[in-house]
């Protein structure tokens, strides 16, 4: 309900700026959820963007601002970590292929008379 309220003062904010009036609670919803894609759709991020862009107070711009950035460093350090795990998968993956072949060369059938090969 709170979710469906705050994307409805955002649609009537962009398209009856005359009936539209500022809620303070509505405005914190939006900016706490902006980056959630699960609560807000492309189109709405699209006129968040122009909302926050209108945004008359410095500081709650500031605090919107250095929110995105902190999220942008966090998703950079996701993206290097996920980068590593994927190099150290495909690392896994050439040692799986390498056990692979020698589990073949290893399968050949053995005559039961033969002495078995010391190494």
């Amino acid at each position: 309900k709170v979710m469906t309220q705050a994307l409805s003062y955002l649609q009537l904010w962009k398209h009856d700026k005359d009936s539209w009036k500022f809620q303070k609670v509505r405005q914190t919803w939006l900016l706490k959820h902006a980056y959630d894609t699960r609560r807000i759709k492309e189109d709405n991020f699209k006129i968040l963007l122009e909302y926050i862009k209108s945004i008359r107070g410095d500081r709650c711009r500031q605090v919107t601002l250095d929110e995105a950035k902190k999220l942008i460093q966090q998703n950079q350090g996701t993206e290097e970590k996920e980068d590593n795990r994927d190099d150290k998968d495909d690392e896994d993956d050439e040692d799986d292929d390498k056990n692979d072949e020698v589990v073949e060369r290893n399968d050949k059938p053995v005559d039961a008379r033969e002495k078995p090969s010391e190494a």
